[in-house]
């Protein structure tokens, strides 16, 4: 329901609404709503954060002279044994006399850019 306070020619000068009880309330209960969210959504992510594993790619170099020629894992790896598996692979492909060959583990490492790949850190 609404008051209206007419003046002379019938312009309104003043209106109120009897109902701004009810308009406050949807405002509290839609801000609780978002608040509600926000926080389950940091929680998540704070949780996935805290259980994050770390990532590892394989960088196999055929000829240890030549560190600009690289062959990159096609898989991500979940631990540094299953990238050196992958590693040992190479080797048997590319140098099976076992020589002159270099490699490397990519610990989460950005892969977007391009080379040179940027790491976490690299191992052995």
């Amino acid at each position: 329901m609404e008051d209206v306070t007419l003046a002379e020619n019938n312009h309104i000068l003043f209106s109120q609404t009897s109902n701004r009880k009810g308009y406050g309330k949807l405002l509290g209960e839609s801000f609780i709503g978002v608040l509600v969210i926000v926080i389950a959504s940091l929680l998540t992510n704070i949780l996935f954060d805290s259980l994050g594993k770390d990532i590892y790619v394989g960088l196999y170099y055929p000829d240890a002279g030549n560190l600009t020629e690289d062959i990159k894992s096609n898989s991500i790896f979940n631990s540094l044994e299953d990238c050196r598996g992958w590693i040992d692979k190479q080797i048997l492909i590319h140098n099976p006399n076992g020589l002159n060959y270099d490699y490397e583990c990519g610990k989460n490492c950005d892969l977007s850019g391009g080379k040179p790949y940027i790491c976490e850190e690299t191992v052995k």
